[in-house]
């Protein structure tokens, strides 16, 4: 099955499929630097197309931080189709060892996409354990 629609963006790729399914293919670093921009134009996507079933697929992402855990936290808070609509592809060790230690629902209400803090420390300690 073609994909009707396809966004494409250095870090991402959304395929929004016939079936109401949507695959977010991320690649490169989801990181401090790249976690903010990606968020708010993912965000506004999700919003307008309004997916029956999100796959998220890491297999390209070449480093993650605690921002892109927070990322996938935030996505996955924000289109609230629970389990059966939510799937992660090609996890990384790091990712899943996070994710099985934070309180998801908290984390998913910190903000990455705000007002930058000066301190590094502050930061980390927003979006962190």
């Amino acid at each position: 099955m073609d994909p009707l629609q396809t966004v494409s963006h250095r870090n991402y790729t959304i395929f929004q499929m016939p079936d109401a399914k949507m695959t977010i293919a991320f690649s490169g670093a989801l990181d401090i630097e790249t976690v903010p921009s990606v968020y708010k134009t993912i965000l506004s996507t999700l919003k307008t197309a309004s997916p029956k079933k999100l796959v998220i697929d890491l297999g390209k992402v070449t480093r993650i931080d605690d921002y892109g855990v927070l990322l996938v936290a935030k996505i996955r808070d924000d289109i609230n189709l629970g389990n059966e609509g939510f799937e992660i592809k090609n996890s990384t060790d790091f990712l899943e060892k996070t994710l099985s230690q934070i309180d998801m629902d908290y984390h998913a209400k910190c903000p990455i996409a705000g007002k930058k803090r000066e301190n590094i420390i502050v930061q980390l300690g927003e979006a962190t354990i």
